[in-house]
């Protein structure tokens, strides 16, 4: 290739494209640290985005390859940043769609408008598009990061401090190396400092974000990118009026939303406007937990069971005793080393089965030699052929017994496995006797005979879903089902069982195990 088109300004952009690669395969890790490194390289890959152009024009390195390659740079590095934050669930897989098609249209606008001798020129709409785009990227970031810390993830001051100087070292480099000056040198250290504010607050910050709030953040993103879409396409009609723009722009992203899966969820629930609420008690954390953060919850006989994780490192098993109403501390068991990321359990008379998603399987332990001998001895265990794997539950239907689960990034099935037939050497998803249809975001499950009970997040608040198991499956879908719908005492709940035909519930964020009255 010709040298000139090896300028360092196209080597700037093409190591954009190699910084994206890392910065995505260490998010959908999932670990906070990773994470951390993630969100410095994603400065190092914006900082780059930044002189990149600046230093092509003030140098006279504006090439053919180069107004090729910056913005399909641009456009590979938000792709997949944010379809590594959708895998985690902050960002609507969906809207994927909108971000590919957006960026085809205007490539093959500006080809049709160079065909007739118009030159298109960059658009305030683009560049307002890449500022939303940016700061949406980072919002949802740093609300991942945010989460894993909630959930269990251990972050050290020492890991923080010398990461942000590492990061602030790498990018004040760039603009040493390539002389950036004035506004954009000012521009550029005022984002440097908001960015590594934003990382020092981490440990400062005690709450969860929800979903209403990351799908928020979500939604102005791609109304911004819609409005850029609608702004370039009227550009080639020459004079159009704003607000012609604003309108159509508008009818787009209303029309985007109503056909969403989210608003589909929201109103395809005729029960949920009419959602009981019911009297529960509450009693704190039955048990000092210190960084652990509570997963799942199950009650057996006068029993109750908590499984605990400190993400990524270690799992506990704290068992209680409940006698004439009172719920008192029975003892604590550390589970197997590998089992760092525990998501759920469920128990079946004899068995207790325990599911990792970090190995994305399910174990199933002998229940009686874990109360009287303390002793976790694995009696079978699955490989569930999911990419993330989250809840647990057994069902009894036509007097068989199955394995429920589902994949909580992909969660719109359940499928249930006959667990009598069940072999190890094939994933839970490949021995699927049938699935069922589900429309919400399911946290947790549990059922007790005909009865399962769902437990969802909508807009903000988790809601507990009574269901007809049998209709369910006939009807193939939980919608039709629908016999019962309980608002919950905690906008975050962690696991549901039932026992004496009451709710049990661990609250996330109140730190309270509810029981229904």
């Amino acid at each position: 290739m010709d040298k000139k088109y090896l300028n360092k300004v196209n080597i700037i952009t093409i190591s954009r494209v190699l910084l994206t690669i890392i910065g995505v395969l260490l998010i959908f890790s999932g670990n906070i640290k990773l994470l951390v490194i993630a969100y410095i390289i994603m400065s190092l890959s914006e900082v780059s985005d930044i002189i990149d152009g600046y230093v092509a024009r003030r140098e006279n390195l504006v090439t053919d390859l180069g107004k090729i390659l910056d913005p399909l740079s641009d456009s590979i590095s938000r792709f997949f940043y944010f379809f590594a934050l959708a895998y985690h669930g902050l960002f609507p897989i969906w809207f994927m769609v909108f971000f590919f098609f957006r960026d085809i249209i205007v490539a093959y606008v500006r080809i049709f408008a160079s065909f007739s001798g118009t030159v298109l020129s960059a658009r305030f709409s683009g560049k307002l598009k890449g500022a939303v785009q940016f700061g949406g990227q980072y919002l949802l970031m740093y609300a991942l990061m945010i989460n894993v810390i909630q959930e269990g993830g251990i972050l050290s001051d020492t890991f923080l401090f010398w990461t942000a100087i590492v990061g602030l070292v790498l990018n004040i480099s760039l603009l040493f190396i390539f002389k950036i000056k004035g506004k954009l040198l000012a521009l550029i250290i005022g984002l440097m400092i908001i960015l590594i504010t934003m990382l020092f607050s981490l440990n400062s910050i005690h709450f969860s974000i929800n979903y209403l709030t990351t799908f928020s953040v979500s939604f102005l993103v791609i109304g911004v990118t819609l409005y850029s879409l609608v702004d370039y396409l009227f550009s080639l009609e020459g004079k159009v009026k704003a607000i012609y723009k604003i309108i159509a722009s508008f009818v787009m992203i209303v029309t985007m939303f109503l056909i969403s899966p989210y608003f589909l969820d929201l109103i395809s629930n005729k029960f949920e406007s009419n959602a009981e609420s019911i009297k529960w008690s509450s009693t704190d954390d039955f048990h000092e937990t210190v960084n652990y953060q509570n997963r799942g919850i199950v009650a057996i006989n006068n029993f109750i069971l908590v499984v605990s994780t400190i993400e990524n490192k270690e799992s506990k098993l704290f068992i209680y005793k409940n006698e004439n109403d009172t719920i008192d501390f029975f003892k604590s068991l550390d589970l197997p080393s590998y089992l760092t990321q525990v998501k759920d359990i469920e128990f079946d008379g004899e068995y207790l089965y325990v599911i990792d998603d970090l190995l994305n399987k399910v174990y199933k332990l002998d229940l009686l030699k874990i109360m009287n001998e303390d002793v976790f001895e694995v009696v079978e265990e699955y490989s569930t052929g999911f990419t993330s794997s989250a809840t647990l539950a057994t069902v009894y239907f036509n007097n068989e017994k199955f394995i429920v689960i589902n994949d909580y990034i992909y969660s719109g099935y359940l499928y249930f496995c006959k667990s009598d037939f069940l072999t190890e050497g094939k994933t839970l998803k490949s021995q699927t006797s049938f699935k069922i249809k589900s429309e919400f975001y399911i946290k947790n499950l549990s059922c007790v005979g005909n009865d399962l009970y769902v437990l969802s997040n909508k807009i903000a608040k988790d809601l507990i879903y009574k269901i007809d198991v049998a209709k369910a499956i006939y009807n193939g879908k939980l919608q039709p089902a629908i016999e019962r719908v309980i608002l919950s005492p905690d906008s975050d709940l962690k696991g549901i069982s039932i026992f004496d035909d009451k709710l049990i519930s661990y609250g996330n964020r109140s730190k309270k195990v509810f029981i229904s009255e």
